[in-house]
């Protein structure tokens, strides 16, 4: 008897126009299903290696972390495991739970009231699945969908704090959560057959009888495609979708049938026996025409909508054998894109100047200058089809975020055009700072991209101009100098997020990952607009080493080339030779928000023209003209027992605390008394709802009023800058745990201004000065007028005029 017959009661599908189904329709390349015309398959990689995947059909990646789960004895063990875990938008999910995101350690998830439950997460996604017996043969199981599930989970915590577990605040299994098919019938599909569109809404798995095509979002299901257990047994299935469900591949392994559905063009059906019957293109012959000797299809996925990736073991004389194919639509062409920058301002050309238009404005500030390194790779390197979309200022998420939520609601770099309708010009003009970075690679496929960032997720320049600006010892003491490794390392599996993001974007692309130049020769002679000292030197130095270690450790542990940029500038390096000799800016005046009329810009401690000539040269060497091939991932390189400036000694004692950057906190501008209220929705990290927190200030620790978590997400806040504070460079802390009980430290670095006229209360308004927060020094070597102090470019000292003529006789 047929497995999927005891079913046709449960699931009768009633006649419904396909219109009725929220299914969002998109153009589909027709010539995928032209018959006149034939798809081509060819050989990429012999002897690949077929990704890995969970036991629900996710894609996972090996990790190694911390898990704390009680045994069937009641123990209590916490211990350093290896998983394959799923990346989410809210942390990592595998088979000992959930480590959510800025939290140290895995924690299983129970139902609501305790009970033991195995919670799938959708990858890119927030939601998750749980799976149901059917009663049947165990082949088949109904499907339920827990939306939004780092919202509604809350900590079950132990007498130390810690949690025992996380519980889900809602049922997992309730009327709510069914996913259904037209007629109201709960889906039943196999549950490790599901494949998932990139974004997460879409989800293609198999039923037996046909398909069920699943949109999250709405919480429905078509049956679709094909029948693929003819007869008894447990069917051989692989499945694709694209990203937005308008084509699915179903590879029948059993009987062989490998088949393209057009999901837009679909008769409706009425019954189980008779599910919808769509526009098909048969690939069998294609494929065996090439592959000879083929066992199965393991492993299927939609690069683009007209490129179909496909591991295929075959048989050979010395066993079985596993290769990676592609399938390209009939008259497919290969992106002639040849290069695309993407970045920070170390890549934008901040601190270079003459900046495109479209970046220099009052809703952009990405600042890419026409001299920057990716426009002199593209003149040296001849191309024709070479772009940058870096934006200065840029952080991780503004390159990718997994996920890849809608960036309005992400605190973009530019505004003014958030609507859908802008996207053609952004694409086409390569607009930075309005979409996420990673949308340009998923659109153009180039050949080879450079990558610069991670330095502004740990504050590195506002760090940097914190210790100008302040009277006060800078990062000195070991614990200081451990909290910011502890945020330096924080950002590991952020980048590891990014890399493996831009490689499933365009995994033909070679992305070279541009490590940190070292921008101050410590121990040498300072101009005066460096305003470092000699400790200070140092620190800038260690910061770019560990930085640069985790950069390269997550680029070695993902498979992208690292480049390493440490001594690029070396020669040139701030108090290392003359100003107008160096490679980079000293403290520097600027238009960009928020000192229009300060000398504090963001092309303070940045490359100049001469900079970028040397990183260009450095790039092209180390990367064989941006030819070089990807290295093999090293899947056990990570940041655990790297080596470190910061701390050598490796002595974390009294150094728990983890920092989180918050730059929704405040403005970069606080004028002195101001009261704070606000309400801020925090992303990355996880609170304790109605736990208690601190507000200070520093550097001298001022507590400044107290906040609130009222929900995981979110943190109610109550502070008052202090009337009589000093006006000039700030931190405000907010001190307390996250939902894992553990201490983190939530900082904004600020300027406190005296009045919106005169920042820093000198009597001397904005726009008459040209030393706000800096005392003048009375030098001027390059009689420019502009006090040496506070000039961000020293130029050599002009000739002496020549003597007077001697008098007449």
């Amino acid at each position: 008897m047929k497995r999927w017959a005891p079913f046709l009661g449960l699931v009768l599908i009633a006649a419904v126009l396909f219109s009725k189904i929220n299914i969002t329709k998109a153009s589909v390349p027709e010539s995928w299903f032209d018959t006149t015309t034939q798809p081509t398959i060819a050989l990429s990689q012999q002897s690949a290696q077929v990704n890995k995947n969970t036991y629900w059909g996710a894609l996972c990646r090996d990790s190694t972390f911390t898990a704390f789960w009680i045994s069937p004895a009641s123990e209590k063990l916490t211990q350093e495991v290896t998983d394959c875990t799923v990346s989410t938008p809210y942390g990592y999910m595998g088979n000992y739970g959930v480590k959510l995101a800025g939290t140290s350690t895995s924690y299983a998830i129970r139902t609501q009231v305790g009970g033991t439950i195995t919670m799938y997460p959708v990858p890119e996604s927030t939601n998750a699945l749980s799976f149901a017996s059917t009663g049947g043969t165990g082949l088949y199981k109904f499907v339920y969908l827990y939306k939004n599930l780092p919202a509604n989970i809350k900590s079950q915590p132990d007498t130390d704090g810690k949690p025992l577990y996380y519980s889900l605040t809602q049922p997992h299994n309730g009327v709510a959560n069914r996913i259904k098919f037209p007629d109201g019938s709960t889906v039943i599909v196999q549950d490790q057959t599901p494949t998932y569109a990139q974004g997460g809404r879409y989800i293609f798995a198999n039923f037996g009888r046909a398909q069920a095509l699943i949109d999250t979002e709405a919480s429905t299901a078509r049956m679709i495609g094909q029948n693929t257990n003819p007869s008894s047994g447990n069917p051989k299935v692989t499945l694709a979708v694209n990203n937005d469900a308008s084509i699915g591949f179903v590879a029948d392994n059993n009987t062989g049938s490998y088949k393209l559905y057009n999901f837009n063009n679909c008769t409706p059906g009425s019954t189980l026996g008779n599910p919808e019957q769509c526009e098909a293109r048969n690939l069998s012959t294609t494929v065996s025409s090439v592959v000879t000797s083929i066992r199965n299809i393991s492993q299927a996925r939609f690069i683009t909508d007209d490129k179909l990736e496909l591991f295929i073991s075959v048989n050979t004389p010395t066993g079985a054998r596993t290769d990676r194919y592609i399938v390209t639509i009939p008259g497919y062409t290969q992106s002639a894109f040849e290069y695309l920058a993407l970045g920070d301002s170390f890549a934008s050309g901040e601190g270079v100047y003459g900046y495109k238009a479209s970046t220099d404005s009052d809703t952009n500030h990405c600042h890419i200058a026409n001299e920057s390194y990716p426009y002199l790779i593209k003149t040296n390197l001849n191309y024709t089809q070479a772009e940058s979309v870096a934006c200065s200022g840029g952080k991780i998420k503004d390159v990718y975020r997994p996920g890849n939520s809608d960036y309005f609601n992400d605190n973009p770099q530019a505004t003014g055009k958030d609507d859908p309708q802008y996207s053609e010009e952004i694409y086409t003009g390569y607009l930075p700072g309005y979409r996420r970075q990673f949308e340009f690679v998923k659109k153009y496929k180039p050949a080879a991209v450079t990558l610069s960032i991670g330095g502004n997720d740990i504050n590195f320049g506002k760090k940097l101009q914190y210790c100008i600006l302040t009277q006060y010892s800078c990062y000195e003491s070991a614990g200081q100098k451990q909290n910011v490794l502890n945020e330096v390392k924080g950002q590991y599996s952020r980048l590891v997020e990014t890399y493996r993001g831009l490689r499933a974007a365009s995994p033909d692309t070679r992305i070279y990952v541009v490590g940190y130049p070292n921008l101050v020769f410590p121990g040498g002679d300072c101009a005066l607009n460096v305003r470092l000292s000699g400790a200070e030197l140092l620190l800038a130095e260690e910061i770019t080493e560990d930085l640069n270690t985790v950069i390269k450790r997550a680029a070695e542990n993902t498979g992208v080339f690292y480049v390493d940029a440490a001594n690029t500038f070396t020669g040139h390096r701030l108090c290392e030779d003359k100003s107008w000799a160096l490679a980079v800016n000293g403290l520097t005046f600027g238009t960009d928000a928020p000192f229009f009329f300060g000398p504090i810009s963001s092309a303070t401690f940045h490359p100049n023209k001469l900079g970028h000539q040397l990183y260009n040269d450095v790039i092209l060497q180390k990367t064989a003209n941006l030819t070089s091939p990807m290295p093999a991932p090293v899947p056990t390189s990570n940041v655990k027992d790297m080596p470190s400036r910061l701390s050598p000694t490796g002595d974390t004692t009294g150094t728990s605390v983890q920092p989180i950057l918050e730059d929704g906190l405040f403005g970069d501008l606080v004028q002195a008394g101001t009261q704070a209220v606000s309400l801020l929705d925090v992303s990355g990290y996880f609170l304790e709802p109605n736990s208690n927190y601190q507000v200070e200030i520093h550097s001298t620790p001022v507590v400044i009023g107290t906040a609130i978590a009222t929900t995981n997400q979110q943190l109610s806040i109550n502070a008052v800058i202090p009337a009589g504070i000093e006006p000039g460079p700030h931190v405000v802390h907010i001190f307390g745990k996250n939902i894992a009980g553990e201490q983190i430290d939530i900082y904004k670095d600020v300027t406190v201004v005296a009045s919106n006229a005169d920042y820093d209360g000198d009597g001397i308004l904005n726009t008459d000065d040209r030393c706000t927060f800096v005392t003048p020094s009375g030098i001027d070597i390059d009689k420019d007028g502009v006090d040496d102090a506070c000039d961000s470019l020293i130029s050599e000292a002009p000739a002496p005029p020549p003597p007077p003529p001697p008098p007449p006789p």
